[in-house]
């Protein structure tokens, strides 16, 4: 088990000198890349502290590097979270056969190499914004705000180009799939990891991850609220000011229920109050007032889970004040519903 008090300490040298929290994550983002080295055989399950081990050895691949970063995000006072999903894939030539018929078409092929894990951070206004701590990869869509190159797992030499997707009798009728959730997870998937059957079938591979990805995330579904539910109540038994600030934001969501805006599982606090503003805005007094308080809220209901940091007393009275604001401003809607 890591030691709170030497987490913090590192975390605070190395985020020393920043102005601010983009300029922290970018230091604890360039920590990791200009010291440590990837390596997919990296594994920690067995020393007395993974973290230090880790820490200590310089090397490991993108489950270390994410996990080790959003824990030294949060000792730095910065809301963060570790997301898992999949990287783009590779360019390859797909050939359909529909109907009978054959044709070729450019395409993505997804395996399970692909699989990555990366941490995000929530800045006010802004929302989640994600970073990479992992060297040798690269996420495309955040380049400018982090300043590293798009990159991902490597095509091993000999793995072909040209891949054969299944057969179909008719044509496709379904809706295609959204873009991958950031908590669906990846079983089984090592990042760099390649296997010659996966190589010559890779569609089989991919279904098989995302079956498994699929089953693993029902039963997350399932646990984790009941996981977190009690951790949350032990830490605010042991700490008031803790318990202060997400009994505001508990309240603020059940009085938006009775009148018919209820929170969604995917949704962020900051997500939720927004989307609740805009139902109930043309129904009360000062749209804007409420508008406000959802988000300031939101803004400290979000410091409490994800940062690390225990709220100071001015924050909880704060949250407090503002929940029972706007229990007095939904007090005045006319139930519309969402």
């Amino acid at each position: 088990m890591a030691d709170p008090e030497r987490v913090r300490a590192l975390a605070a040298s190395i985020t020393a000198g920043a102005t601010d929290d983009l300029a922290r994550a970018l230091a604890i983002q360039n920590f990791f890349r200009d010291r440590f080295t990837y390596d997919p055989t990296a594994d920690y399950r067995n020393a007395v502290d993974p973290l230090w081990s880790f820490l200590d050895d310089a090397r490991g691949f993108c489950q270390q590097f994410a996990s080790a970063y959003a824990l030294l995000a949060r000792a730095a006072g910065l809301p963060a979270r570790v997301a898992v999903g999949f990287t783009p894939g590779d360019r390859a030539t797909l050939t359909i056969t529909e109907d009978g018929r054959r044709r070729t078409e450019r395409g993505f092929v997804v395996r399970g190499r692909h699989a990555h894990a990366w941490p995000e951070v929530h800045f006010a206004g802004i929302g989640w914004l994600a970073f990479e701590p992992t060297p040798e990869r690269g996420n495309p869509q955040a380049t400018g705000y982090t300043g590293v190159a798009a990159q991902q797992a490597p095509r091993p030499s000999g793995e072909p180009t040209t891949t054969t997707a299944p057969t179909t009798t008719t044509a496709p009728t379904t809706t295609a799939p959204g873009p991958t959730s950031p908590s669906t997870t990846a079983a089984g998937a090592a990042p760099g990891s390649t296997s010659t059957k996966n190589d010559r079938r890779p569609w089989p591979a991919v279904l098989a991850v995302v079956g498994v990805a699929a089953l693993l995330t029902t039963a997350g579904v399932r646990l984790l609220p009941r996981l977190r539910s009690a951790a949350r109540r032990r830490r605010a038994l042991a700490d008031p000011q803790f318990g202060a600030v997400g009994t505001a934001w508990s309240d603020t969501v059940a009085r938006l229920r009775t009148v018919g805006v209820r929170i969604r599982a995917s949704e962020t606090p900051d997500e939720f109050a927004a989307r609740a503003a805009r139902v109930l805005g043309d129904d009360v007094s000062d749209g804007t007032d409420l508008s406000e308080a959802l988000h300031e809220l939101a803004g400290h209901e979000t410091r409490r889970r994800y940062s690390g940091a225990t709220p100071s007393a001015t924050d909880a009275d704060r949250a407090a004040d503002v929940a029972a604001r706007v229990a007095d401003l939904v007090g005045t809607t006319s139930g519309r519903r969402d």
